[in-house]
């Protein structure tokens, strides 16, 4: 039987920045943190 995990769905906001420039993340809960990091390091090029 395969493995369930939950996802979760991040809000990913740069500060001091106007207008704001965020992203919607949605990753699967046992992602490290350093994954993590990638993907957003990804979404914002």
């Amino acid at each position: 039987m395969a493995k369930s995990f939950q996802r979760y769905t991040l809000h990913v906001q740069l500060l001091y920045i106007q207008p704001p420039v965020w992203r919607r993340i949605t990753v699967e809960g046992p992602d490290s943190l350093r994954k993590l990091h990638h993907i957003a390091a990804r979404q914002t090029r």
